[in-house]
């Protein structure tokens, strides 16, 4: 799908905001860049690197060290704001990409059944642009329909897919991490961007051919 039929960010709309772990920040009919982990894709020693990451980068620029993403997004002009997301989230991609635990969602048959999730809700509830399904991670560029919210299609995503992968794997337990990670996309230049990298995840991850599963819209 062209990203002529996406919209993005507004900063003269309404934004609410919610957290449970994560912030997340939310506007009707926008389009999200979304990350989906395994709960095994992120090991304690690469969330203990990732935090020291976090810290000296609120130390070089001024902010506590204990700082909050909220009180960071309040304190900075939106350049300091973008430079924070790239860094702390490039930090987290680069860490997904070494592939940590059992990276199940490589079968090409526990993959489909995360595509087939994602297509379920694709005409009903939003439109999908590209997607990649990593061996331990998913990334996908989603515009949810004014009568749907993200966290419902999110939830409907994972909760089938974590069934029908736990069933298939003849396994219980959690399968996805507590929470994904969305971002609002906020202009076309950053839908390029998130577009561009999911198409290049799988070759800068050195994947071979049948190891993901990757949709170009």
């Amino acid at each position: 799908m062209s990203a002529s039929n996406f919209n993005f960010y507004d900063p003269n709309k309404v934004t609410t905001s919610h957290k449970r772990c994560l912030p997340h920040l939310e506007q009707t009919n926008v389009c999200y860049f979304i990350t989906m982990m395994a709960a095994d894709a992120f090991p304690k020693e690469a969330k203990e690197n990732w935090e020291l990451k976090r810290k000296i980068w609120c130390r070089n620029h001024g902010f506590s060290t204990t700082a909050s993403r909220e009180e960071i997004y309040k304190n900075c002009n939106q350049r300091l704001k973008q430079n924070f997301i790239r860094s702390m989230s490039s930090a987290y991609q680069r860490s997904l990409d070494k592939g940590s635990g059992a990276c199940v969602l490589k079968i090409p048959e526990i993959a489909q059944i995360v595509e087939s999730a994602m297509l379920f809700h694709q005409g009903k509830t939003c439109d999908l642009a590209d997607r990649v399904v990593m061996p331990n991670h998913v990334h996908f560029l989603i515009q949810p329909y004014p009568t749907a919210t993200l966290k419902e299609i999110l939830k409907s995503i994972r909760r089938y897919s974590a069934r029908e992968i736990n069933r298939k794997l003849n396994q219980t337990g959690r399968f996805w991490s507590q929470e994904p990670f969305d971002h609002i996309v906020r202009s076309q230049r950053y839908f390029n961007r998130y577009q561009a990298y999911i198409r290049a995840n799988p070759k800068r991850a050195k994947l071979r051919s049948g190891e993901y599963l990757l949709v170009e819209a």
